[in-house]
């Protein structure tokens, strides 16, 4: 989902809990009418205003969304399901278990768990997919509505701007005494300009950064004394109150969510009610034995002809409409002086009655973007849609930025500008298996110039954990580097943490010491931050070393300017501009349908896929879209095109042959080897099908891109076969005695 819906979608839940909100005001204020304190009112409007202004906070037991909860989260599903589906056009998700491991993962023994038979896979929804477009549309109308309302307001403010400047300051020595004498009464300390300005009906204040009171040309000559207090008191209340900032963020509220009409009824209702209360305001600092007197000055008001500010406007005015002019007059008839003052009492339960009721009208807080866990099709931390057992399933590698986020509980921020000649390489997730734990995330970063020997990196993690625990030694989880015996028996490796700020940042830098003992340590260094909720460490300095001749080999060595040019560059995913995450070309992992959609679509056509082969004794323990041109996975070397791979293996429990046997099944429209560098073959009919069959005793083939001469004790044997215009390979890693009957069915579902 792109940020423009994910924004829209909040803004319709903020809605529906504003609408419930501003409907228990108006039943209040009708109900109520002429009991509430004057000054009640614009409290409750202002609650209003805050909800409408923070759509989200934190959720409550009693919050509304929890006695309408369909609606939002009908909307809320669509938001994870629909850019899922649009994520898997590209290069899709990420395993790490027995094949091939993504560049960056720590290599791990291989074991193999029982699972429970996979479930079919879901077929796509096409409701969900209507309803996507539904939103996006109804996005792309809320912002076109949005910007139309905000321009023709800028272009009333800036019209209103230009009659301003026909505005008078007005001279008269006994008006300018009354106005001071008005402000010090209501203790204004900042001083208020007074205008007149030709053409207008009533008094205003307008201005934010230096308010002003507006009077018609000529009310100050036509005025007694009384009718003039009564006018700028009025007016220096509405200054006092911040009434103009106010009606500025009322009119922003309006213009972002036009579609509302409660918001709209809110809007006329708030204004009405903010100037009875300053109606109140004006009384109580003259008495009650003023009301007549004040009535009278407000019908003669209403009477004067002229023009009045645009509504549009974040003004503070004398309202003219009939029906609210009736409103003051009753309520200043019923005035009675210190009876409408607020008492200490009513401010706080006024205070905690408006927490509650923002609470229960919020949608529930979230981050700037909070994931599914549950991938479009299926579970992202069990078996999954296509039914695959992975046994690593909590750690998972992408070639994609837009599938991880898809399978993490959380949203990070992302470098956007890297240092000449790096390219993002490889991302990682270490998915939470307890409860308490987040996921960490990992983002590799190369440099496309090798050194001698080894390839220039760095490293960004990212968690809702404090990764700062991660760079400690935990009691009895030492560990320390291998080094050539000449250097002698290496030292636990130990951190140092210390107060640092890199491109005005603070946070911690940890370096690493690897002690020898006969050998200068080795240093690697680490700066971890936190931005929001999230922690994040970037690696960006090692000193490594070969193995056998320990040559130095620095595979992590940025220099400070090229750390700080990294660090200043984060933003949000989908902010990103200048940096390729999109894993185009990269082969990908399948975890769900979505995956599979994109694999289809780049074969040409859709693979087979079975769950289990050998009558269940086999079952689907990983799946691959391999793209020849990619960079992220190591291929058998007799595979030269795009292909699909599909792994299987025996449970632990009942294993064939070896424990760690497989098979791994190739489909591609394209020949998948190179006839003229394979070894000798021979040629076999099986099933009513020729095959070409490669036995690679020795592992000249390399199967996992390694030196030739890799030491594996078990069998490798290639058959390669084409059946409809389509080719194949099944390739065993051991699992003797067995080939037939595998080769049986795979070569049944080709020919189907």
């Amino acid at each position: 989902m792109s940020a423009l819906e994910a924004i829209f979608l909040l803004l319709l839940q903020a809605s529906i809990g504003s609408s419930a909100l501003i409907a228990l005001v108006l039943l209040l204020r009708r109900w109520r009418e002429g009991r509430l304190l004057p000054r009640v009112m614009p409290l409750l409007w202002l609650l209003v205003l805050v909800k409408l202004l923070v759509p989200a906070l934190p959720e409550t037991p009693f919050n509304l969304f929890r006695v309408v909860p369909a609606l939002v989260q009908e909307a809320s599903s669509v938001v994870s399901e629909a850019p899922a589906k649009s994520a898997a056009s590209g290069p899709a998700s990420l395993p790490a278990a027995a094949q091939p491991a993504a560049p960056g993962a720590e290599a791990s023994a291989i074991s193999t768990t029982d699972s429970d038979k996979p479930t079919a896979a879901a077929a796509p929804d096409p409701a969900a997919s209507a309803l996507s477009l539904w939103l996006t549309l109804g996005a792309l109308v809320w912002l076109a509505g949005m910007l139309a309302l905000g321009g023709t307001g800028l272009y009333a403010a800036l019209r209103f701007r230009r009659i301003l400047k026909h505005a008078v300051p007005v001279q008269e020595a006994s008006v300018l005494f009354a106005l001071e004498a008005c402000r010090q009464r209501l203790r204004i300390r900042r001083r208020i300009g007074l205008y007149e300005l030709p053409g207008r009906a009533g008094p205003f204040v307008y201005g934010w950064m230096r308010p002003a009171v507006y009077m018609p040309a000529g009310f100050a000559a036509e005025a007694d004394s009384r009718q003039l207090t009564h006018v700028l008191l009025h007016e220096l209340i509405h200054v006092k109150r911040k009434d103009v900032w106010v009606g500025a963020l009322w009119a922003a509220v309006a213009a972002i969510y036009w579609f509302n009409p409660f918001v709209w009824l809110a809007l006329r209702s708030m204004k009405a009610d903010r100037e009875i209360a300053c109606d109140a305001g004006v009384l109580d600092a003259l008495g009650e034995r003023e009301g007549s007197s004040y009535g009278m000055t407000l019908l003669q008001l209403a009477r004067r002809p002229g023009p009045r500010p645009a509504p549009g406007l974040p003004f503070a005015l004398f309202p003219q409409k009939r029906g609210e002019l009736k409103r003051r007059i009753a309520m200043i008839a019923r005035f009675r002086e210190g009876s409408y003052r607020l008492s200490f009492p009513i401010i706080v339960l006024a205070l905690a009655a408006s927490a509650v009721l923002l609470m229960m009208a919020s949608a529930p807080l979230q981050g700037p973007k909070t994931l599914e866990t549950v991938s479009a099709k299926g579970d992202s931390r069990g078996p999954g849609s296509l039914g695959i057992t992975r046994n690593m399933d909590d750690f998972k590698w992408f070639s994609s930025l837009d599938r991880l986020r898809v399978h993490t509980n959380f949203d990070f921020k992302v470098p956007d500008d890297l240092p000449q000649g790096y390219k993002m390489s490889h991302l990682n997730v270490d998915q939470a298996v307890r409860e308490e734990e987040k996921d960490r995330v990992t983002v590799g970063f190369v440099s496309m110039s090798p050194a001698a020997g080894y390839v220039p990196r760095f490293e960004l993690k990212a968690s809702l954990n404090d990764l700062r625990e991660t760079y400690r030694v935990q009691p009895g989880e030492e560990f320390w580097t291998n080094a050539p015996a000449m250097w002698g028996k290496p030292e636990p490796i130990a951190f140092r943490h210390e107060p640092a700020e890199f491109a005005g940042i603070q946070g911690t830098l940890v370096t690493e010491v690897q002690n020898y003992a006969w050998h200068l340590p080795e240093h690697a260094k680490t700066f971890i931050w936190k931005d929001g909720d999230v922690w994040y460490a970037l690696d960006y300095f090692s000193e490594n070393h070969s193995q056998k001749e320990g040559t130095p080999q620095h595979w992590m060595n940025l220099s400070d300017a090229q750390r700080d040019q990294v660090l200043r560059s984060f933003v949000w995913p989908d902010q990103v501009k200048a940096t390729d995450y999109s894993g185009a070309g990269e082969p990908f992992p399948l975890y769900d349908t979505e995956d599979l959609d994109a694999a289809t679509k780049i074969l040409g056509f859709e693979p087979m896929l079975p769950k289990t082969i050998m009558t269940e004794k086999l079952t689907l323990d990983n799946a691959v879209m391999l793209q020849r041109g990619g960079r992220n996975i190591s291929y058998p070397s007799l595979i030269v095109s795009d292909s699909l791979e599909s792994t299987y293996r025996a449970p632990s429990n009942a294993p064939i042959g070896d424990r760690n046997d497989t098979v791994s099944f190739y489909q591609g429209s394209g020949p998948l080897v190179e006839a003229d560098k394979l070894i000798p073959p021979s040629r076999i009919s099986l099933h009513g099908m020729d095959l070409l069959v490669v036995k690679d005793s020795n592992s000249a083939t390399n199967p996992y891109g390694f030196d030739k001469g890799y030491n594996d004790d078990r069998t490798h044997t290639y058959y390669i076969w084409e059946s409809g215009g389509r080719h194949y390979v099944a390739f065993f890693r051991g699992m003797d005695g067995f080939h037939h009957e595998v080769l049986k069915e795979l070569i049944g579902l080709t020919k189907r």
